[in-house]
């Protein structure tokens, strides 16, 4: 059988698997873009992906054109919502069925849905990630039962090369189903064909693997790469990203019954960690915001000191503005160069009012009536929330301190008080000057023109008349700026403090709680001391262990949700890069550098762990109670 039969076959039972129909021939199936259209509907709603979900142009196509454009309309919902390069093949190839190119897209779409279920963060290398990831797993796993260390998938698992993939797969069923579906010693002294053979078929009848290749298909020289790397794709998802499927063998420990309290407590503790993360979030970028509009209202200060006031703007529009006599008008502007001077200043002030303007008029009152107010809201609601779990209070890094905020916001007020006056003191000194006589002016400059109106206009009057009408702009420039910012109190700034007042959300004061409340966290502190292994759980015992706790009374999302709570850690070395991307800060690191970056640092180390799946993983409950006690520091 030829390789492209072989991942025809392989293939085709994947695409049968995914979207729960029988796929036998991927020429045929395929050819009228209903199944494409289930596949990758399935893909888009497993690895959330997409909000939207397809829905065929034609749900019976029959002539060729509407299978074009059923199968044209899958492919480009590849690309442009799913970000999939489908370039390679075009609707025509997939109706005429070229299978070479039909089994690339099929690849194609395996290598996304397989990289998005196991969290390789970056698709330049998905394929390359994937298939470290697999065997590093197999691996781990081989060594636990004395096999040889399998390094490619190829001839690391073909039989006529001597290799055993009877025995590796058995070692995976054994070693997660220690003697369920047979017994692993029994292998060595069976016929390796036979035993894969067996072992195949148990895994279907039995776990529901899919069974994408037969035992001949590894009696071969050189096995197919892609079809083994899609076939054990199956297993480790089922061990490994199946809930409620062990991926260790069992740890002993003291038997766990479900407890409402202890349900209400997990809930309670999700409620708190979400409120923490967004507190957290909403506070830095307000830390950030505030730092950053002190520094433009202190750039402001100082252009306005260094630049503004000595431009001595007053004496130029007074002598710009100055009346004008009856007699020798034209001689009387020609002196008036002062033009260039006011335009060149009076635009730069016009820009350092329209900033402050912003400032006042929007961010202070944002800042002051709806983000403060707001992460103040927050942390009552994370202390509501732990008030009825006996949980310590929470106590945010220093950077993040609700008394942090308050000091910053209080030095950009006094900052801004400076501004204010010194906005006042230069918008007053002009109103008083003889910039209000620009009206007077037209009406004197209309009157002479009226009254020479047979004459040819001089120059210097035409060059008057130009100015005067730029004088004119900034005279209504300033009235604006006058009337918005000389009031303590204006109509926007109340409509920012109302509509916070109806955003914010304030949680009410529960009623005092109960001492079976109040001693929930000590009830669950006293369950994890009394386990057998508090440290160096897999992600199958930290799973048996909450749904132990929790029973049927919270949801599996919850459940999902309070398991990333709990501090992990990777159980194989870290690489080099790791090394480097783990740690935020070096030992010339300044402590206040330390301290700004400390919650980034952590984000960053979550992400990390994320990406690595749940294959090499350990979690720790003994830390994550010494975090709870700490402040709720987890």
């Amino acid at each position: 059988m030829s390789w492209v039969n072989r991942q025809h076959r392989a293939m085709a039972r994947w695409v049968g698997s995914k979207v729960d129909a029988a796929v036998e021939d991927l020429t045929t199936d395929l050819n009228d873009g209903l199944v494409l259209v289930k596949l990758v509907n399935v893909i888009a709603e497993e690895s959330g992906s997409s909000e939207y979900l397809l829905t065929p142009i034609y749900e019976k196509p029959t002539i060729h054109l509407q299978k074009v454009e059923n199968i044209d309309d899958v492919l480009k919902f590849c690309r442009l919502i799913l970000n999939i390069n489908t370039c390679s093949v075009s609707a025509q190839n997939v109706v005429e069925g070229d299978l070479k190119l039909i089994l690339g897209l099929i690849w194609t779409l395996f290598v996304y849905a397989t990289s998005t279920s196991i969290s390789v963060a970056n698709e330049g290398n998905s394929i390359h990630e994937i298939k470290s990831i697999l065997l590093r797993w197999v691996n781990q796993i081989a060594r636990s039962r004395a096999l040889p260390e399998l390094s490619n998938f190829t001839k690391d698992w073909s039989l006529q090369a001597g290799s055993r993939p009877d025995l590796t797969f058995g070692a995976i069923c054994d070693y997660f189903l220690p003697n369920a579906l047979f017994k692993y010693h029994d292998l060595n002294s069976g016929k390796p064909l036979a035993n894969l053979d067996m072992i195949l078929l148990e895994a279907e009848d039995k776990l529901q693997i899919p069974q994408l290749m037969v035992s001949e298909d590894f009696n071969v020289l050189v096995p197919d790469e892609k079809c083994i790397i899609l076939y054990l794709l199956q297993w480790y998802t089922f061990f490994e990203l199946t809930p409620d499927v062990p991926d260790s063998p069992a740890i002993p420990q003291e038997e766990i019954k479900p407890d409402n309290c202890m349900s209400q407590f997990m809930l309670l503790c999700l409620e708190a960690s979400q409120a923490k993360h967004s507190y957290e979030a909403k506070a830095l970028r307000l830390v950030d915001q505030v730092n950053t509009n002190i520094m433009k209202l202190s750039n402001i200060n100082e252009e306005l000191c260094s630049t503004i006031v000595p431009a001595d703007l007053v004496d130029s529009l007074n002598g710009f503005c100055s009346d004008i006599k009856s007699s020798n008008i034209t001689e009387q502007l020609s002196s008036r160069t002062q033009f260039p001077q006011i335009s060149m200043f009076t635009q730069f002030l016009v820009d350092l009012l329209r900033a402050y303007e912003h400032f006042t008029v929007q961010l202070k009152p944002t800042f002051m009536h709806h983000d403060f107010p707001e992460s103040q809201a927050l942390l009552k609601s994370i202390a509501v929330s732990l008030s009825q779990t006996g949980i310590p209070s929470y106590q945010p890094e220093k950077n993040v301190a609700l008394s942090t905020i308050a000091t910053r916001l209080e030095c950009l007020n006094e900052l801004d008080n400076i501004v204010s006056e010194k906005v006042v003191e230069i918008l007053q000194s002009l109103h008083s000057s003889k910039l209000a006589n620009a009206d007077g002016l037209i009406a004197t400059l209309e009157t002479h023109l009226r009254a020479h109106n047979r004459e040819p206009i001089p120059p210097a009057l035409k060059k008057y008349v130009d100015e005067l009408s730029q004088i004119m702009d900034l005279k209504q420039h300033l009235d604006r700026f006058h009337s918005v910012l000389l009031p303590k109190h204006n109509a926007q700034s109340l409509r920012i403090l109302v509509d916070s007042l109806e955003t914010i959300d304030v949680p009410i004061t529960p009623d005092t709680p109960t001492s079976e409340q109040t001693m929930a966290f000590e009830k669950f502190k006293n369950i994890v001391s009394q386990q057998n292994n508090q440290r160096n759980l897999t992600h199958a015992d930290l799973t048996r262990f909450v749904e132990a706790l929790a029973g049927e009374s919270i949801s599996k999302k919850d459940k999902k949700a309070f398991l990333l709570l709990v501090p992990s850690r990777r159980m194989l070395n870290r690489s080099e890069s790791d090394e480097f991307s783990m740690y935020g800060s070096d030992e010339n690191t300044s402590v206040n550098e330390i301290e700004e970056s400390a919650l980034f640092d952590k984000v960053q180390q979550t992400m990390e762990e994320k990406l690595a799946g749940t294959y090499n993983k350990l979690y720790n409950l003994a830390e994550f109670v010494e975090g709870l006690e700490g402040g709720f520091a987890i």
